[in-house]
């Protein structure tokens, strides 16, 4: 997730760090935050039900509905204590596809 967590609202999270870290590397902007979240048992979260469980190999599902690894957590319902993990830096090809792309460096904090 790159943006910080709105403790007044929903917010979206991805269960797979390998996934989220792809997907945010693509977007503009140097600095990624990184949140991770132990949730209790019995804690709700909403799960993208219709498209977690589907692989959509044989697409019979409708575009957009392709496999996902994110849920919908209500962060207001929780009592968080974020604090400030680890901080490094990643180097990300600007065009995968090119060999000889630019080279940019994103500073990635985790929150805890």
């Amino acid at each position: 997730m790159g943006e910080k967590i709105d403790g007044n609202q929903f917010n979206l999270f991805n269960m797979n760090p390998e996934t989220e870290m792809k997907e945010v590397c693509k977007q503009e902007g140097n600095n990624i935050n990184l949140y991770r979240i132990s949730l209790a048992k019995g804690q709700k979260i909403l799960g993208f039900t219709n498209i977690i469980y589907y692989d959509n190999q044989n697409k019979t599902l409708p575009v957009g509905m392709d496999f996902s690894t994110k849920v919908m957590v209500d962060i207001s319902q929780f009592d968080l204590n974020i604090k400030k993990g680890k901080t490094f830096h990643i180097a990300v090809l600007e065009n995968e596809h090119n060999d000889f792309s630019n080279v940019l460096v994103k500073k990635v904090t985790v929150y805890e």
